[in-house]
């Protein structure tokens, strides 16, 4: 069982999205975001976001890796603790590069219908395992009226169920 710097808990996290756990061994690490967007390194020195594909990010260093994080997926971390995973982090404005209290928010993530499910498979079967084009993911999204995360989600819940089998 996890606990958050709020007090939430957490079974254990999602081995599918290691975003989860980077979060909070950064942020026990001493990563951390200002209500007013810094973002702060493990000596307290500000960090420096770089732009890395659609969002914003930074490297961070923890035990037993070095990896890439999004910057809104952190502060959504730092602002409303393990609440962060189970919903959709969006900005309030067209700013990325703002991750401050004021601009970052929680929606709930939207459930997909049969039918739409039944589309991202399609269209990660054509895929076939292998990355899809560029911007083909997200045309899906904006064509199924969902965040980009929405169907990355849902190839990651597809992909699981047919490992089981």
């Amino acid at each position: 069982m996890y606990c958050d710097h709020l007090g939430n808990k957490l079974e254990e996290f999602d081995a599918a999205k290691p975003v989860q756990r980077r979060a909070y061994e950064a942020y026990l690490k001493g990563y951390r975001v200002s209500d007013a967007g810094t973002l702060y390194g493990l000596h307290g020195k500000a960090m420096v976001l770089y732009k890395s594909g659609r969002y914003p990010a930074f490297q961070i260093h923890l035990e037993r890796e070095q990896a890439k994080m999004r910057a809104h997926k952190f502060a959504a971390y730092c602002f409303f603790g393990f609440a962060a995973f189970d919903e959709d982090v969006i900005y309030l404005s067209d700013d990325l590069f703002d991750i401050s209290r004021r601009n970052i928010a929680l929606r709930p993530a939207v459930k997909l219908t049969h039918e739409q499910m039944q589309r991202v498979n399609s269209f990660y079967s054509r895929v076939r395992g292998k990355r899809a084009a560029k911007g083909a993911a997200q045309a899906l999204a904006d064509e199924l009226g969902v965040s980009l995360s929405t169907v990355m989600r849902a190839r990651t819940r597809l992909v699981s169920l047919s490992a089981k089998r």
